[in-house]
């Protein structure tokens, strides 16, 4: 009859591939869904961490003493230092301690918040600058003059001043320098302190004539090691102070005896290529490793797909040889 068609010609027609059931491929999917997710996230981690550390790279960078050298005071008339003062007024003077990495700008405000945030050069930095006191007289005339500065890693700022906790260190490291009213100035470091940041009497900017050999037993009696260097009364005194880290109050002061003559630096060497090595030449090994350990974790993901793919079009395989057709 017209028309009709024979159920065995109909059944011996090409099927073509069976097809897996509808909660396999959903399970799939979804399996694949997750795979991205977990590969997205690691290659997120893995760029905050990069981000992180280039950022924290950049500040300590920035927070070098190479930065602003070209300003430094080094040989007369000391016009680079008259540039950086015509970009910053409150620059006034030059600390180097011999031997660390102490060797910046000094800068005065009209409080001791403005610079904790501020760089020399008067824009936002975490990393601030040093600065002295705004009750301490920028001449120094003071009998006690107090200068801050941020405790970082590196030796940034003041963070060297926990190396003078070594006696060995202390012994072998006694010469500064500071430069202000056109003029250079030595300081020659006489006590290391660990003291208290609401000690008062260490950090009195007001020490008279009356008081003086009282403030100056203080600093003895507080001192962690001390050099005889016959600081009397009338001498002026200039403590280098930083905090400790963390969230104690101990701070680290550095007295130095302020001094007409001058110092050689003993310690002086000329710069090495290793300054200007790229930033992922200055990585950490840790970082290293990490980085190298989550993209291990990505190829291991990545095959561990290609297997599950795999055996997945194996079972589709078999199945089609058994004659198996699933809806």
């Amino acid at each position: 009859m017209a028309g009709k068609i024979d159920p065995q010609v109909n059944n011996d027609m090409p099927q073509g591939p069976p097809r897996r059931p509808l909660a396999g491929r959903v399970i799939d999917v979804l399996d694949g869904f997750v795979d991205l997710l977990v590969l997205l996230f690691i290659l997120l981690l893995i760029s905050f961490g990069i981000f992180s550390l280039w950022d924290t790279h950049r500040m300590y960078q920035s927070a070098a003493p190479t930065v602003l050298e070209t300003y430094k005071p080094d040989t007369e008339p000391y016009l680079s230092f008259g540039e950086l003062h015509k970009i910053n007024p409150d620059v006034f003077a030059w600390i180097t301690v011999y031997g660390t990495h102490i060797d910046y700008p000094v800068t005065q405000a009209e409080d001791n918040d403005k610079y904790i945030n501020t760089s020399a050069t008067g824009e936002f930095a975490l990393y601030g600058c040093p600065f002295l006191d705004y009750r301490n007289s920028p001449d120094f005339s003071d009998l006690n003059s107090i200068i801050y500065a941020h405790h970082m890693d590196k030796g940034m700022m003041f963070g060297d001043l926990d190396l003078f906790l070594e006696k060995s260190f202390f012994d072998s490291h006694e010469y500064g320098n500071i430069y202000f009213g056109d003029k250079q100035h030595g300081l020659h470091m006489f006590a290391m302190i660990e003291a208290d940041a609401y000690d008062f009497t260490i950090y009195d900017t007001e020490v008279t004539d009356v008081n003086q050999q009282e403030y100056l037993q203080h600093i003895q009696d507080e001192a962690k090691f001390t050099r005889d260097i016959g600081v009397k009364e009338g001498d002026n005194i200039i403590l280098l102070s930083t905090c400790a880290g963390g969230l104690t109050n101990l701070r680290y002061i550095l007295a130095c005896k302020l001094t007409d003559e001058t110092y050689e630096d003993p310690f002086y060497e000329e710069p090495t290529a290793k300054d200007g090595l790229p930033f992922f030449l200055t990585l950490p090994w840790w970082w290293y490793a990490g980085a190298g350990l989550l993209i291990l974790l990505c190829i291991l993901l990545w095959i561990h797909k290609k297997k599950r793919k795999a055996e997945a079009d194996e079972s589709d395989d078999l199945t089609c040889d058994n004659g198996e057709i699933r809806r």
